[in-house]
């Protein structure tokens, strides 16, 4: 669950790290949102580093690898 305003494409700026900006556009912050919590154990609004991005990017792409193989 996210907190108020999080996963809002009109407040994205304000949450988000800038590098997960074109993630966030391709497959929205909702799914982005699910994905990051899963891999990284806690929001992925909080990231600060490139290397926590990474690794949400990762993920993601990961995820979206498995559900085009189904």
């Amino acid at each position: 669950m996210s907190l108020r305003g999080e996963c809002d494409p009109e407040l994205v700026e304000f949450f988000w790290h800038w590098l997960m900006y074109p993630l966030l556009d391709m497959i929205g912050p909702e799914l982005v949102y699910a994905i990051g919590l899963e891999c990284l154990g806690y929001p992925p609004t909080w990231v600060d580093l490139k290397e926590e991005a990474d690794l949400v990017e990762s993920a993601v792409i990961e995820f979206l690898e498995k559900k085009a193989r189904k």
